[in-house]
């Protein structure tokens, strides 16, 4: 069966420990099928800040992730959406505002790799960077749950 056509899916979550991004490619023929790419993930700093930070950061990695993997399939990113649970990261991202400094040039280079339309809402329950970020038993992998 034909593929019509192709998408890279990319998730972003963070926790007080860790933020990460995880990359699909997601694949229309007569069904949908989805295919792990790549994933990242960063150990939080231990200086103090909050989570919304953690998340935007997140976002960043997330961002950079897809556009190596959209670089490495010869894409654009036109072909791709962003998925995040955070509501707040989703406003600095799609609001233009006069946010704070650290907030504002994390959101510019976000800007200049991904459309502020592309990003869009994910319940934390359905998201699968939640795993890196948080952490999980090998034993939680087998058999593949949201990540495979």
């Amino acid at each position: 069966m034909p593929i019509r056509k192709s998408f890279i899916h990319n998730f972003c979550d963070a926790s007080k420990d860790a933020y990460a991004a995880v990359s699909y490619l997601v694949q229309e023929a007569d069904d949908k099928n989805g295919h792990f790419l790549a994933s990242r993930s960063r150990i939080a700093p231990l200086k103090s800040a909050t989570i919304p930070r953690f998340e935007l950061l997140a976002a960043l990695v997330g961002a950079r992730l897809t556009k190596s993997v959209v670089d490495a399939l010869g894409w654009t990113t036109d072909k791709s959406s962003y998925w995040s649970d955070s509501t707040t990261v989703l406003i600095w991202i799609t609001k233009e505002e006069n946010w704070s400094v650290f907030v504002n040039n994390r959101v510019q280079e976000i800007g200049k790799i991904s459309l502020p339309s592309a990003w869009r809402h994910v319940s934390g329950v359905g998201n699968p960077a939640d795993l890196p970020s948080r952490g999980c038993k090998a034993s939680y992998l087998v058999p593949p749950k949201i990540w495979f």
